[in-house]
């Protein structure tokens, strides 16, 4: 958080020596998608991934430098959610029986939250069209929260005939963000598209789009096999895309 703030800080600063510009506020509501989980470690693949959209909201600001240029820094509260599935099978010789396949299974689903703060170059390329490129930084809020299960059964590879009951478990996930081992502060690029209708003088209506690539991973701790004391993580990229509507209000 130190950093973030530092960062944001200096912006401020800078932001300060251009008070002659005009400025714009706008305030947003709207959905974020979260990128997925990739690979499992210790041989396991993903076999599928998904996110949920998630409310979202925020407040940027925006400058006019000139010849349709301009500055944003924003503040948004992103809520992401995010779920997996990774499977391993694995073959041993049992006496008598012998070849037995066991199918492993994860299912995990993770929620957080991100304070995230878009700093983005801006150009009008008409009154109702702008586009930004830059960088963002974000810090991780609260705790991670969600599910992880198992299951696991195994056959005799000859016949197909179930060897034994398979097992399952399942627990809820509530920690801190160093325990999970996900990067608590992340930063990367950052890009967005606005479209807007003036439809009183200093009052417009705004669609904005986002998209963060993250260039910090993380590793989530996705749970353990058949009560073993392996652990599996799973490798985050954390991208997102998110949709907001809002009201800006010109100076």
């Amino acid at each position: 958080m130190k950093k973030l703030l530092t960062t944001v800080f200096a912006v401020l600063c800078l932001n300060g020596s251009l008070a002659h510009a005009g400025v714009d506020l706008t305030a947003l509501g709207g959905m974020n998608f979260q990128g997925g989980a990739n690979t499992l470690n210790s041989g396991f693949t993903q076999s599928a991934s998904g996110s949920a959209a998630q409310f979202s909201y925020g407040i940027t600001g925006d400058m006019d430098l000139g010849m349709n240029w301009g500055v944003e820094l924003g503040f948004l509260y992103l809520n992401s959610a995010i779920n997996a599935t990774y499977g391993t099978t694995t073959t041993t010789t049992k006496p008598v029986v012998g070849a037995v396949s066991t199918a492993t299974t994860i299912n995990v689903a993770f929620n957080y939250s991100w304070l995230n703060v878009p700093i983005l170059a801006t150009y009008k390329f008409l009154p109702f069209l702008q586009a930004g490129l830059g960088m963002y930084l974000a810090e991780g809020i609260g705790n991670i929260t969600g599910t992880s299960g198992t299951s696991s059964a195994s056959t005799i590879v000859a016949s197909g005939t179930a060897v034994g009951t398979p097992v399952t478990s399942s627990s809820t996930v509530n920690q801190g963000w160093e325990g999970s081992g996900l990067t608590r502060f992340d930063y990367g690029l950052a890009a967005k598209l606005r479209g807007q209708y003036e439809f009183i003088p200093s009052w417009a209506a705004v669609l904005d789009v986002y998209f963060n690539y993250g260039l910090a991973n993380g590793v989530i701790t996705a749970g353990s096999a058949n009560g073993t004391a392996n652990t599996f993580n799973s490798n985050l990229t954390n991208w997102s895309l998110s949709s907001f509507v809002g009201v800006k209000y010109s100076f």
